[in-house]
């Protein structure tokens, strides 16, 4: 599992904002914010959601530049 650390600079590195993985995560910017800066606890949940919407995200936009 990463850290929520890990997680902030893995979408920062992939250049998607709180908002576009929020959209594909299905929770609010604002909880992803608070998982990624530690003030949330990361459920097992949390994190399964942030990590397929970090994926389709990426995908999405993957998509867009062919």
């Amino acid at each position: 599992m990463l850290t929520p650390q890990q997680l902030r600079d893995y979408r920062e590195r992939e250049g998607l904002t709180l908002r576009t993985v929020a959209d594909y995560a299905g929770i609010t910017a604002a909880n992803i914010g608070q998982l990624e800066r530690g003030e949330r606890q990361l459920t097992k949940e949390n994190y399964q959601k942030v990590i397929d919407g970090l994926h389709r995200a990426i995908l999405a936009r993957q998509n867009e530049a062919k």
